[in-house]
């Protein structure tokens, strides 16, 4: 039985290396997914971590880490509000996917429920 570990939040220039190496495929999923889930609990900057989110979800071939991503991106959307188009887009192909674990198909519902919570014009134009 593993025990819970709190991710770290690391540096743009960290995250930069270890998600640039785990979205080409040299990197253990695990220390990726620590880092990739540390950015969406902590870091301040949501762009950063949305687009890391996007590029590994788009990158990586390992269906557990494009998980990982895909639930990021709805930590994002609940912490800032707001997701870029591209991102929305993304969470809604994800959800077609049927290799991805079960558990994370609640996402898209998150998201939609996360972005039309929130009043800020800029949510309204992703048309959700």
């Amino acid at each position: 039985m593993s025990t819970f570990q709190e991710p770290p939040l690391v540096s743009h220039k960290l995250a930069d290396e270890v998600l640039g190496q785990a979205a080409s495929g040299d990197l253990d999923r695990r220390e990726a997914a620590s880092v990739l889930v540390g950015l969406a609990l902590y870091d301040a900057e949501h762009l950063f971590v949305e687009r890391w989110c996007c590029r590994i979800a788009n990158e990586s071939h390992d269906p557990r880490l494009v998980a990982t991503a895909w639930l990021c991106l709805s930590r994002v959307a609940q912490r800032f509000g707001c997701l870029e188009t591209e991102s929305v887009m993304l969470v809604r192909q994800l959800a077609q996917r049927r290799d991805l674990d079960d558990q994370v198909f609640s996402t898209l519902d998150d998201v939609t429920l996360f972005l039309a919570e929130d009043s800020n014009p800029s949510v309204q134009d992703h048309d959700l």
